[in-house]
């Protein structure tokens, strides 16, 4: 059955995925926390709410996206790698880092489409309670290929993130 244009069994296997990654998480992370990406449109990494968490053993932060919106139904997979994370001033627990990451993001809604690219994420955070809570704010312009259903160059956006994490050790 058809709604909006997305099988609903599509819709139930890939929500399905989404909350064993978030229920599975847990289970190897460093850190794991939420968070919201708003973008202009649905090009690059996608749009919406967010399982963001870093994994033992493995430098990027990951964050995964599911988003409805209208008929086009769309999961996203990011992963950025910081090159420079320093404190502002020594007087707060401010921050401020950029990285280089990757993007997939797979849309569903009249036509499927699949994109990957390049990230440049530029954000804030902060840490408070010993280190464990880490509020931040991102930006990440993004710009790659969509190579379903028809090969296009460039696939861009300026994503803007925000979001909570939970460090279950020291970051």
């Amino acid at each position: 059955m058809l709604i909006h244009g997305v099988d609903m069994r599509l819709r139930h296997t890939i929500a399905l995925a989404f909350l064993s990654l978030i229920g599975s998480a847990g289970l190897y992370a460093h850190a794991v926390g939420l968070q919201l990406d708003v973008a202009p449109d649905t090009s690059g990494a996608g749009y919406g709410p967010a399982l963001t968490f870093k994994i033992n053993g493995l430098d990027p932060v990951f964050a995964v996206n599911l988003a409805i919106r209208g008929n086009h139904f769309s999961l996203g997979i990011t992963g950025d790698e910081w090159l420079y994370h320093e404190t502002i001033t020594p007087d707060l627990p401010l921050l401020w880092g950029y990285g280089i990451g990757g993007y997939v993001h797979m849309g569903f809604s009249g036509d499927s489409s699949v994109s990957l690219g390049v990230r440049f994420p530029l954000f804030l955070d902060a840490y408070f309670r010993e280190g464990t809570l880490e509020p931040f704010i991102q930006i990440a312009p993004s710009v790659g290929i969509v190579v379903a259903p028809e090969f296009r160059l460039p696939d861009w956006s300026i994503p803007f993130s925000i979001g909570l994490r939970y460090w279950f050790n020291e970051p």
